[in-house]
């Protein structure tokens, strides 16, 4: 395994399909019922943005923290409607632009999930031409949770979940333990 792992992307880190990234620094003991328990291995992404084309399915694991940040460069675009992105480690810290118009965030964590004053997370729906016809899709879902910590939104940080002429998204955030929060 990895102590660490670091992807560095100048324009966006994306996906078109279904995929999955794993990153831990040790494998431990066998479940009959759950398989290897892995643990350990951070994940340290450096970019202006990420996204996903439209249907695409995302799930990035680390056993360690996950820490995004963005790298010089401006923001680009994202036109896929309803791409999911799921990051899941020990912590997650946000920095950057995750853009997936009318999709699914999910920002899952043993321990805190900040975002900081960089952070822009937008679900928004987005207006769709169709030749002479414009259709609007609706807003996406966000879920920001901490099993054993807090989740915390600094005040420069933003999170669009709107939608013209359709229903707006879902946020769903969860602070599961008993004194998160306090």
């Amino acid at each position: 395994g990895f102590a660490n792992v670091n992807l560095n992307a100048s324009q966006r880190i994306t996906a078109n399909h279904k995929g999955s990234l794993s990153v831990y620094q040790r494998q431990g003991a066998y479940d009959a019922i759950k398989g290897f328990a892995y643990n350990g291995g951070n994940l340290n992404i450096l970019t202006p943005l990420m996204s996903g084309e439209a249907g695409s399915v995302n799930r990035i694991t680390a056993g360690g923290a996950i820490n995004v940040r963005a790298s010089a460069g401006p923001v680009g675009e994202a036109k896929g409607i309803g791409g999911e992105l799921s990051l899941q480690g020990d912590s997650i810290r946000l920095a950057s632009a995750v853009v997936l118009p009318s999709g699914k965030l999910t920002l899952g964590a043993r321990g805190d999930v900040v975002l900081t004053d960089a952070a822009l997370i937008d679900v928004a729906g987005r207006a769709i031409a169709f030749n002479d016809l414009t259709k609007y899709s609706a807003g996406g879902e966000v879920l920001l949770e901490s099993r054993a910590g807090n989740v915390l939104q600094a005040v420069g940080s933003t999170i669009d979940l709107s939608a013209q002429h359709n229903q707006g998204g879902r946020l769903r955030v969860v602070a599961g333990e008993g004194a998160a929060g306090t």
